[in-house]
């Protein structure tokens, strides 16, 4: 039968989507090129407005430094981007009530008419060689001193955990590539209601979508194509956005002096996809609803910063182990799942900020049908280093992925040659075994340098 004879194949390339979800850092960085640097994270407030306007143009030359194998456009060590991006940022304000904001960005990638070794399909082609992406253009409004509403496209990000999904459930990712863009270009925008109410003590905010979509994936052929072991089947691959486009949202966060406590709930659907139906003529992908209650924290001590964060993901769709695939033909099975964080900053070594975060994800019931196992654990240390004077910056990163699924190490070095252009590097490595889940992509190491003015 098709299926039994993929089902191993299935298992495995869609276990690639799914880490390349939870893998990806969700916390907002200060600024637009800082990916490890200390984060804001209350980047959602609705009283803070950034610069009213920032324009900035980059060129970006990227080399993959291996062959990527068998399947993907790119068969040879080379080039994999020479992109060109320019981004714009506009902030007005109308009145004493209304103000509003606008961010975008264009980019444009050479390396498809400049390399012929790399033969993209029809749809890589598509999406990268030229491609527009919105991030804000909202409205903030004041109802009154303490009622906010900031209405239209934004980027909306809760939670404490860097490494893994636990209560920033509200906006999908750009999973185009793993860990080799800058953190502010992962999370993406979604149409929303966000309505805010502020004491000295407590804000309160509830948030409505509409339509937000689901993770961005690589297209055919691209070389984190997260479907690359299907392609040689017959069956078309479908995606849909899930059926209820209505997703909910409430946090209620309590600041006090050193640190503060949220509660967060939510009734929205999974931002990765799972398989809704395995058909002959077709295997269609959805998104699945599920439940969220959370619970953050951070406290500042000294030179300190302690971070926590705990939350229950229930009725979850969960992916089958391979011996088990066939019986879930018609949807995953769900269970409920209790994740948690733990984690800290310290900054009193010289110049440099040392972070750690601790990560255990453990699913509640039988779990011998599922391809994950009942207890799984992950790790991520960072560290931040800039010269006496804050011209050289130094970040580095070390991902151990839940349950041992492989590591990836990460280095970027920026350096401003004036005030308004900088040069930077960045190297990306993936340590990825036979048995992992992301071994599909263990050759995509990459070098990259690049160039920005600002304007």
């Amino acid at each position: 039968m098709l299926f039994k004879l993929t089902a191993t194949a299935l298992l495995r390339c869609y276990a690639t989507s799914v880490l390349l979800a939870c893998c990806m850092l969700h916390s907002a960085a200060a600024n637009s090129d800082d990916f490890f640097a200390d984060i804001d994270v209350n980047v959602d407030n609705l009283d803070q407005l950034p610069s009213p306007n920032k324009w900035f143009v980059r060129q970006l030359l990227s080399y993959g430094v291996e062959a990527p194998g068998q399947g993907f456009s790119r068969s040879e060590v080379g080039f994999n981007k020479i992109e060109t991006s320019i981004h714009g940022e506009v902030s007005y304000t109308f009145s004493e009530r209304i103000s509003g904001r606008i961010e975008a960005e264009a980019f444009y990638d050479a390396i498809y008419r400049l390399d012929s070794d790399i033969q993209p399909s029809a749809q890589e082609l598509s999406e990268f060689e030229t491609r527009f992406q919105l991030r804000d253009a909202y409205l903030d409004i004041s109802l009154t001193e303490q009622w906010h509403l900031r209405l239209g496209h934004q980027i909306i990000a809760w939670g404490q955990s860097d490494a893994v999904v636990i209560a920033d459930v509200i906006a999908p990712h750009n999973n185009y590539t793993l860990l080799q863009a800058d953190l502010r270009d992962v999370r993406l925008q979604v149409p929303a209601a966000h309505f805010t109410r502020s004491t000295s003590d407590f804000t309160l905010d509830m948030v409505l979508t509409y339509d937000a979509g689901f993770n961005q994936l690589a297209p055919l052929g691209n070389e984190f194509d997260p479907f690359i072991a299907l392609r040689d089947l017959p069956q078309p691959l479908a995606q849909y956005n899930a059926d209820n486009k209505i997703e909910y949202f409430v946090r209620l966060k309590h600041n006090f002096h050193g640190g503060d406590v949220s509660l967060i709930m939510a009734e929205a659907n999974n931002n990765t996809l799972t398989l809704q139906q395995a058909k002959a003529e077709q295997l269609s992908f959805s998104q699945d609803r599920f439940s969220v209650l959370a619970l953050t924290s951070s406290l500042s001590q000294g030179l300190w910063v302690y971070k926590a964060e705990l939350g229950v993901h229930h009725n979850k769709s969960l992916m089958p182990a391979a011996t088990k695939f066939n019986h879930y033909l018609g949807g995953w099975p769900q269970h409920d799942q209790l994740l948690s964080m733990a984690g800290f900053d310290y900054v009193g070594w010289r110049n440099t900020t040392l972070s750690l975060e601790l990560n255990l994800q453990h699913t509640t019931g039988n779990t011998d049908a599922l391809s994950i196992d009942k207890n799984e654990y992950g790790a991520m240390f960072s560290l931040l280093w800039s010269d006496t004077n804050e011209k050289l910056t130094v970040k580095a990163n070390a991902i151990s992925m839940l349950d041992n699924n492989g590591r990836i190490f990460r280095l970027n070095l920026e350096y401003p040659l004036t005030d308004a252009f900088k040069v930077g590097g960045l190297l990306v490595h993936y340590h990825f075994n036979q048995s992992d889940t992301l071994y599909p992509y263990r050759n995509n190491d990459v070098v990259q340098i690049y160039g920005q003015y600002d304007f």
